[in-house]
């Protein structure tokens, strides 16, 4: 697989002009730099006709996700499906970077640190719309547990005063009840999908052990 990097786009995009086309993108860093990347790689992949479906990685539905991947569009054109903060590659092990961006962003975007609390807690495996799950309630040790970093010292009232703010139409979508995310997303891209069907997908935070 291909690897560029914010010198290299313009090479990529050269490539998508002359014709060469991936299934997949994934573009990885800073949520400004991949944001603009993929407004420029969008704008290439669409340049002869298509559409940019936007899909909000902390609410996906990735059983939807998939079946609009597998299935043909009736519109014209390249459909490209443009998953923002996608959770697919969140484990464990991207936990403490996650916290790490949920404090420093918790006065000035509290929507945006909410965002990666959740992000946080289902890395964990903690159903984040259950209040009795609220990290800041977390015992030292299950914080450990759950984390696999040492519990930050000090006040932590502020977790819950985040997650309140949650409302049931922002809430996560579930996924099918002992379903992998990225193993079904992983299955039908194996299988194939159709030409004019493109992923791209945006992740600040990353387990680089993720298939």
């Amino acid at each position: 697989m291909a690897a560029n990097d914010k010198n290299t786009v313009d090479n990529l995009l050269k490539e998508i002009s002359a014709g060469t086309v991936q299934p997949v993108y994934l573009l990885i860093g800073d949520r400004f730099l991949c944001q603009q990347a993929a407004d420029r790689i969008g704008e290439a992949l669409c340049a002869t006709g298509g559409t940019v479906h936007s899909i909000d990685g902390d609410n996906e539905n990735i059983q939807a996700t998939v079946s609009k991947l597998r299935s043909f569009s009736l519109l014209p054109g390249r459909q490209i499906f443009r998953v923002n903060s996608s959770r697919l590659f969140h484990s464990k092990k991207v936990a403490k970077s996650l916290w790490n961006r949920a404090e420093k962003a918790k006065e000035d975007t509290p929507e945006r640190a909410a965002g990666y609390l959740r992000a946080m807690m289902e890395a964990g495996g903690l159903d984040s719309s259950d209040p009795e799950n609220d990290p800041g309630m977390l015992s030292a040790a299950q914080w450990k547990k759950c984390f696999a970093f040492a519990k930050p010292a000090g006040r932590l009232d502020w977790t819950a005063a985040l997650l309140a703010q949650i409302s049931p139409e922002t809430a996560p979508v579930p996924t099918t009840a002992g379903a992998d995310p990225a193993a079904q997303l992983q299955e039908v891209l194996t299988a194939g999908i159709p030409t004019d069907n493109i992923l791209m997908l945006l992740a600040e935070e990353v387990d680089k052990r993720k298939k």
